[in-house]
């Protein structure tokens, strides 16, 4: 049963039998009767609900905080920002929209955040229906890119990626080791 539930099956009782002592009749009773089926029923999604929506880890606050710098700096086109977000490691992969890599390793990266203030005048990529997920000392980010830019040639650029962010957990903070957008079909 419930946490709880037994505190509201008792209730339902003492509502019982002052109903039936007091003659307050049949629509009070039924009443009384659906709260007793119906009371363990709704403390249980009331609680399990409750923790669910609230139980956001401190590591997914935190992962969700590297995404922001990142999508903060990306669109700042600030190499010194992304480089302070990206792991230094061999690992460490980028992909772009187009498909082309960069790595792995951070070597490899690292010339892809300087050279995107070459490439545009202006970016902004914001994130939405963003979803996170930690297992140990590694998070997946998963969302949805809108990306608004201006070319440095001025040509305005405007479309939609599904990406998949992975960070590590390394000197207790989360840096990231992938960022691989794919372009949305229209």
């Amino acid at each position: 049963m419930p946490p709880g539930s037994q505190k509201i099956e008792a209730l339902a009782d003492a509502w019982m039998s002052a109903a039936m002592a007091t003659n307050l009749g049949r629509e009070n009773m039924s009443a009384i009767r659906a709260l007793r089926l119906c009371a363990p029923a709704v403390v249980l999604v009331s609680v399990v609900g409750f923790r669910g929506a609230c139980a956001q880890s401190a590591d997914e606050q935190a992962v969700m905080a590297a995404n922001t710098a990142f999508y903060t700096a990306l669109s700042a086109r600030d190499a010194a920002a992304l480089a302070k977000i990206y792991a230094h490691e061999d690992f460490v992969m980028n992909v772009a929209p187009s498909g082309k890599s960069s790595g792995p390793g951070w070597l490899s990266v690292e010339p892809w955040t300087k050279v995107i203030a070459q490439v545009y005048a202006q970016l902004e990529v914001k994130p939405s229906d963003v979803h996170v997920h930690v297992n140990g000392n590694v998070a997946w980010v998963v969302d949805t890119e809108s990306v608004s830019a201006k070319l440095a040639n001025g040509q305005p650029q405007n479309f939609t990626l599904t990406t998949t962010n992975i960070y590590e957990k390394i000197g207790g903070g989360w840096l990231m080791t992938q960022h691989q957008p794919t372009p949305v079909a229209k």
